[in-house]
């Protein structure tokens, strides 16, 4: 019997009952993920057989070594934007279809970004701590109207934001492979130097991996906020923990890690806000995205 993987952590049963008796009446078998968390090697192979046609992927790494083992795998549907956890070149070798999701995730990653430059701003875990707030001791924090702000990545989240805090009369300077006549240009160190606020809007690749590192860190100026809800590996996070550690005055808040989920030692540090990947973890959010992978795989396998 043909057989599909929801390989996701979560998946709701609403969404999935609008397909289900198609699925049925055409013998394929759907699997959920019952682990409940992201599915690592030796789990995916126990659903990675030749029995397998089509898999709605979360995190998950799907590298040559698991996908060998699904011969008859016709799609993999992504429930996201980012592909870098998979081997696209084994996928074009053996025709295997790579669906998206495609404008699902913006808004809510942008105002999840919004949120922790906010947070960051104006101290919020310090001054929302229970024993701070007992103690009644405060940390005075930053306003967020006309700030410099460098957006690296000028994609669809990086414009929505951008457009956003232009209503905070904030300026904003950019780095992209792609020209954006509405603002200015800067290389990378130039807004690592200059800009009172750095957000990260690059995908995972050769180019961006550990783009990030000691030797960048250190342009960064007083007081400065670096925020990273796109990838783990854009920044480099033993380089980040030193960095840290000698400079208090700067705050970095962070969505996404090189391993998930997170256990290192960036959790020791005060000057760090941390959320557990939840960029696209919104109700609408998660159910538009999930409508748009279910219809993805159902396109190449029905």
């Amino acid at each position: 019997m043909k057989t599909v993987l929801i390989a996701t952590s979560s998946f709701s049963k609403k969404i999935l009952s609008k397909k289900i008796n198609l699925l049925k009446k055409k013998r394929i078998k759907v699997i959920l993920n019952p682990f409940k968390k992201t599915l690592d090697s030796s789990q995916l192979k126990a659903y990675f057989d030749e029995n397998l046609v089509g898999v709605i992927s979360g995190n998950e790494i799907l590298d040559e070594r698991i996908l060998d083992k699904a011969k008859n795998l016709k799609i993999i549907s992504r429930c996201g934007v980012g592909y870098n956890n998979i081997d696209t070149h084994y996928l074009k070798k053996n025709k295997i279809k790579l669906c998206l999701t495609n404008n699902e995730h913006v808004i809510a990653t942008t105002e999840l970004t919004l949120l922790h430059i906010l947070a960051s701003l104006r101290k919020f875990l310090f001054n929302t701590n229970i024993k701070n707030f007992t103690n009644w001791r405060r940390r005075k924090g930053f306003l967020l109207t006309k700030k410099k702000i460098g957006l690296i990545g000028l994609g669809k989240i990086g414009n929505h934001l951008a457009k956003i805090l232009t209503q905070f009369k904030c300026e904003i300077v950019y780095n992209d492979f792609k020209k954006n006549n509405k603002f200015d240009y800067a290389k990378l160190d130039t807004i690592l130097k200059n800009c009172d606020i750095v957000s990260l809007h690059v995908p995972l690749n050769k180019k961006t991996q550990n783009l990030i590192n000691l030797k960048n860190l250190k342009l960064l100026k007083e007081n400065a906020i670096l925020l990273n809800l796109s990838r783990g590996g854009i920044i480099n996070e033993k380089d980040l923990f030193k960095f840290l550690k000698k400079r208090p005055d700067v705050m970095v808040s962070l969505d996404c890690y090189t391993k998930e989920p997170y256990k290192g030692k960036l959790i020791k540090l005060e000057n760090v806000t941390m959320t557990p990947h939840i960029g696209t973890f919104t109700y609408e959010t998660r159910d538009q995205m999930e409508e748009k992978a279910l219809k993805n795989l159902c396109k190449y396998i029905i």
